[in-house]
């Protein structure tokens, strides 16, 4: 249980984490647009 626990806690982080590469990817991405479109 204390296992099950601990990978529920990981799940948790990397969905944090996840989230937050995914919003540095998107600034990345309007940066890009807004200097070369």
């Amino acid at each position: 249980m204390k296992k099950t626990t601990h990978n529920f806690h990981l799940g948790e982080n990397g969905k944090v984490a996840l989230l937050a590469l995914g919003f540095l990817c998107f600034i990345m991405l309007l940066s890009y647009l807004y200097w070369y479109a």
